[in-house]
């Protein structure tokens, strides 16, 4: 009779766990080994936005979600009685990976600078302009550099450490050139093409910015290719010389770049043509 009782409520409970997957397929499942309902990795995924237990605290701005269920018609009849938490699969116990309670705090420190520290900025500390990434490293909560912050900034991105790093051949050419400004040509904001670093110079088109500034094909000479890493196949572009002074900067070597940057007319259209080169994979 007691074990007849026993599986009767095994059973019991079994049906009452797979009430949450007529709302979302596949968001729980009844484990025979330990008699527990447990909530499955899709469905522990805040992220998602689609999970019926696990909901992001905040919006898009990082304010406090305080009810959500009046205007969700797919589920709010579900979160009424049982309003989401923001979960997430990590280290619960003893190493071991399951569903848990996300930390509501480390995910809006990362995700939306205007609200740490209160929305009080203090340079330097939490950098207002810097959105990180929540990801879940080694079973535990943690922000992490994005790849589009160590491009802005011209150096690499180590995706299994989540950091930025500089490569060795950039720290040589740094070193021997007395400059980082290779930086900035990496983050897309200065492009060296000064003259004395090209090699085999050919006219495509004459006068094609202005009068006097001519588009080429050409090849980088052994000091571009070493000094910045540049490819060794054919290139086509502009000669910093032939630009107006606003629309190029001097590094402390003398080497002459455009700056992507500037607010000459003609910037529009030269980084027009580029665009049209980097598109065609040249």
């Amino acid at each position: 009779m007691q074990t007849d009782y026993i599986e009767a409520e095994k059973y019991a409970f079994e049906k009452l766990c797979n009430v949450p997957n007529t709302y979302q397929v596949g968001s729980t499942y009844f484990d025979r080994n330990t008699n527990t309902c447990k909530i499955s990795k899709k469905a522990c995924e805040f992220k998602s936005g689609q999970s019926i237990f696990s909901q992001s605290g905040f919006d898009g701005n990082g304010n406090s979600i305080k009810q959500r269920y009046k205007n969700d018609l797919r589920r709010g009849k579900f979160w009424s009685a049982y309003p989401p938490e923001q979960l997430i699969w990590k280290a619960v116990e003893n190493g071991r990976e399951g569903c848990g309670r996300s930390n509501s705090m480390i995910y809006n420190f990362c995700e939306h600078p205007k609200k740490r520290l209160g929305g009080k900025q203090k340079s330097g500390i939490t950098d207002t302009d810097l959105k990180m990434d929540y990801v879940i490293s080694q079973g535990k909560e943690t922000c992490a550099i994005p790849n589009s912050y160590c491009k802005a900034k011209g150096v690499s991105y180590d995706s299994g450490k989540q950091k930025c790093v500089v490569p060795y051949n950039q720290k040589v050419g740094e070193f021997f050139g007395g400059t980082t400004l290779s930086r900035l040509v990496r983050s897309g904001k200065r492009a060296p093409s000064d003259k004395r670093l090209k090699k085999d110079l050919k006219v495509v088109k004459k006068d094609m910015l202005a009068p006097g500034i001519h588009f080429y094909s050409y090849y980088w000479n052994d000091y571009a290719v070493g000094m910045f890493n540049l490819p060794q196949t054919i290139q086509l572009g502009f000669i910093a010389q032939e630009l107006p002074k606003d629309m190029v900067i001097t590094d402390l070597n003398g080497i002459i770049y455009i700056n992507l940057e500037s607010s000459n007319p003609l910037t529009k259209y030269l980084k027009m043509c580029m665009n049209i080169i980097k598109m065609l994979g040249v």
